[in-house]
């Protein structure tokens, strides 16, 4: 249910935050947006997804705060691979446009947005 999913989120971003706290060679990078998402991998207990990992690492150079459009529709995340994604498109506050299609996202995980 999404409830369930919302909580396993926000579980894992607690976890998450602890991780990043107690680690000091991930404390330098703690605002990056490639940083954050394998943080949350990690804490889900998920392997990252290298094509979501290859465009954080590009966003990482402009800021994900400045993104306007997120296309997500090359790369098949799976029902769950969008939970460690929540953390970081929260941050993008200027996004206007995420596209999720062909990925299997469901429209649960999508409620955890």
């Amino acid at each position: 249910t999404v409830s369930v999913l919302y909580w396993f989120a926000m579980e894992a971003r607690k976890i998450a935050d602890l991780a990043i706290e107690n680690d000091e060679s991930i404390v330098t990078l703690k605002s990056g947006a490639e940083c954050r998402y394998q943080t949350m991998c990690r804490a889900l207990r998920m392997k990252p997804n290298a094509a979501v990992t290859k465009m954080l690492h590009q966003i990482d150079f402009t800021g994900i705060a400045n993104v306007i459009r997120v296309d997500l529709s090359t790369t098949f995340l799976g029902e769950n691979g969008l939970l460690p994604l929540v953390d970081v498109l929260s941050s993008a506050v200027s996004m206007a446009s995420l596209n999720l299609s062909g990925t299997g996202v469901g429209d649960e995980s999508c409620a955890a947005l």
